[in-house]
Order: C-alpha cells, then structure tokens, then sequence
C-alpha cells in the first residue's frame, strides 16, 4: 500500500485515526457502564421486593403482594386486603369454624389464635400454593397474629346462631317463666335440662338430648338445606364404633355446643324480661366442659351405647326433603 510523502499530512492522519480510537472507545465504554448501571438497579428494586422473611412485599405484582392493607378509619377487615391473602383468609375462616364444630366449640386464650387460627392460615396457604405468605405466617408473629384475628372475631357470631335459634322453644320445652331462678337453678343442676324430666315430681330420665329441642337445633342452624355448613362437613363426620363404621356420628363438639347453647338460654329467664348476654367462653365455657364430660363419660362406660345415641342425633339432623329444592 503506498503511503503519503508528506510528513505532515502523515502527521495529520495519525492524529486523526487516534482520535476516532479514543471517540469509538468512549463510546464503548458508555454503553457498557449505562448496561451495568442498569443490572445493579435491577438488582436494588428486586432486593427491595423480598423483605427480611423471603416474601414478595411492597413492589410485587398486584397479585403477589401479601402485606397487609389497613383501611383508613375501620377495622381491620377482609375486602380491603390483596388477593392471595384474601383467599387464605376466606378458606382459613371456614376451615376455623369447621373446628368449632368437629374439635373444640369454645377455645380460649393462645388456642385461637396459635392453635386453630394461625394453623389454619399456614395450611390453606400452603393448600392454595402460596409459599411465601405460609413462611411469613410460620416465622413473623406480628403478621400472623395481626391476620389470625380476623377469623377468631367472626368466632363468637358463627357460635352463637345455635343458640340464636334454640331460644325461642325454652319456655314450651321446659315451661320455664323468665325470672324462676329456682327452675333455672333445678334444670342446671346435674344438666338435667338433657334429659327427659318433671319439673313438678322432680324427676330427671336418663336418655340424653332425647329432648327435640337439641335436633330442632343443630337442624335449623347447621342442616337446613344442602347448602346449610353441617352438609359442608358431612364428609369429616365419622363412626366411633368400629363394628359399625359406616353409620355416621354427630361430633361430640357440635352436640356438646347445642346443648351449651341450650344451657345459655335457660340461664336467660332468670330475668324478667330475659336479658341475652354474650354467649362467650368466659360465661359459658364451664358449661361446655361438663357437656363434654356427660359424653366422654357415656362412652368411656359403653362405647355401643355411645354410638348409637350420637348416631341417632345424626340421622334426625341430617335429613332433608330434596324434593323441596328441585325444580
């Protein structure tokens, strides 16, 4: 290749291809700091989406997000709350309140919270796949307790519609007049009010929850219709008899709370006029644990005998005329 003569002009084009060098390197180096300035932003925001326990926090997708969200002016509720950890709140509800029925009508204390509703939070969240918000419930107390109490609040209103409908067959059942303390007192005493009785002879039978009052109950509240919550759990009932395993028992929890609620509506007519008052752990909760007794009792003695009355109570409960609710 020839090459100028001039030492000028050589000068020149020597300073000139330098110079588009240092131009085309500048360039270079430009885009490659604006790409890494770039990767460590990227990596900033997603270091700021996962918070201290692992989860997708306040720069996650909509979907994703699991803090919990605090309406202004209200208490703390369902609605206002992001989609996964609404749904987990609505199966861990209904999975709280299936408890109630099938395990322990009045938990107290820690067992609300730790036992039924923090356990039911973590196992929906993990039914429903949502990884993140079950190691947060299992690891951040704060954020469990905070979420736990809204299944224990709907508690008390979801435990006292059993006793909500047994209260208006005391007075035809037992002929109890609002403010007779010492008939109140009498049908207490024992549970007699369980069991066939005479007020007036004092006498007390010996079957218990023979009475309709007690089926009356548990069907107006929890077996009305196919889509009433008893038909929701039928499938968990099961039989404590094992020569008879395929005839379905009442849960000993649901007809220990049927006859709790029954107990607390007598307690009503030692006024006159009755006064309802909370049907809460604190003033009925001893009344439950002698229920339970009566029945623990009754099958400890003769597990047959036990069977075939919880066995019994089912088959009046469980009962509904389909023909009613087609076409």
């Amino acid at each position: 290749m020839c090459q100028p003569s001039n030492p000028r002009l050589t000068s020149r084009l020597v300073r000139t291809q330098r110079s588009t060098q240092r131009s085309t390197a500048a360039r270079i180096l430009l885009r490659y700091r604006n790409i890494f300035s770039h990767c460590v932003a990227a990596n900033v925001l997603s270091s700021q989406a996962i918070d201290d326990h692992g989860t997708q926090s306040e720069t996650g997708s909509e979907d994703e997000r699991i803090d919990i969200v605090y309406k202004k002016g209200s208490k703390l509720g369902i609605t206002e709350q992001r989609p996964r950890v609404k749904k987990t709140l609505n199966a861990a509800i209904f999975k709280c309140q299936a408890d109630i029925l099938l395990r322990n009508a009045f938990p107290d204390g820690a067992e609300k919270y730790n036992t039924i509703a923090r356990s039911a939070l973590v196992k929906c969240a993990e039914e429903l796949g949502y990884t993140a918000l079950a190691k947060r419930l299992k690891n951040d107390n704060d954020y469990a307790l905070t979420l736990a109490a809204i299944p224990v609040d709907r508690i008390p209103l979801f435990r006292s519609q059993v006793r909500d409908a047994v209260l208006g067959a005391i007075q035809s059942t037992y002929h109890l007049r609002p403010g007779d303390v010492g008939h109140v007192n009498w049908l207490h005493k024992g549970c007699r009010y369980i069991y066939p009785h005479d007020y007036k002879d004092k006498h007390c039978g010996d079957e218990p929850f023979a009475l309709p009052i007690f089926t009356d109950g548990l069907r107006a509240t929890y077996f009305k219709t196919p889509k009433s919550f008893g038909w929701k759990i039928i499938n968990q009932f099961a039989s404590s008899y094992p020569e008879k395993p395929d005839e379905k028992e009442l849960p000993a929890a649901m007809v220990a709370l049927a006859s709790t609620a029954v107990f607390a509506a007598i307690d009503h007519h030692r006024t006159s006029p009755c006064e309802i008052s909370n049907f809460s752990t604190n003033s009925f909760g001893g009344a439950y644990k002698r229920n339970i007794a009566i029945l623990s009792s009754l099958k400890e003695r003769s597990l047959e005998a036990y069977h075939d009355v919880m066995h019994e109570l089912f088959k009046a409960v469980w009962y509904v005329d389909v023909s009613l609710y087609l076409g």
